[in-house]
């Protein structure tokens, strides 16, 4: 039987950009997105060894962890993309976002990965709740 995956602790995970797509929600209101598939590449240096286990006591192997963030393309919303976009180290300045896109595949980041608690299931699970690039401030790359 298999063993369902503990969340990760929470904590600012060295990370990859896998791929991304782009799409509209598919509620009534049809929200354009970009999609994200992160790939994490490490352990933050706050999370300790023991934290770092399957109930089994095997390591957690990170790779086989992906993860997504979506970014709406709202007015309200495209400063929190445009935000990220200048950390990664790619020139955005007089480029449409389908020029830049490709070039954010393979950026080295970092993913801020938190918890929730499912209220269907009642479990906790994990979420990006934040990206962030090299040039940033909060940046430990």
């Amino acid at each position: 039987e298999a063993e369902k995956p503990l969340p990760l602790p929470i904590g600012d995970y060295p990370a990859i950009v896998k791929a991304y797509e782009v799409g509209t929600t598919k509620n009534e209101n049809k929200t354009p997105y970009v999609r994200f598939q992160i790939g994490l590449l490490g352990w933050p240096e706050s999370v300790d060894e023991s934290e770092r286990l399957t109930k089994g006591g095997n390591q957690i192997d990170l790779s086989k962890r992906t993860f997504r963030r979506d970014y709406y393309m709202t007015t309200d919303a495209l400063w929190r993309f445009d935000e990220f976009l200048r950390t990664t180290g790619v020139v955005i300045s007089g480029r449409t976002y389908e020029e830049i896109l490709p070039e954010i595949i393979g950026c080295q980041i970092t993913a801020t990965i938190s918890q929730y608690l499912n209220e269907r299931s009642n479990e906790l699970g994990n979420q990006v709740e934040k990206l962030f690039g090299p040039e940033s401030p909060e940046s430990g790359i």
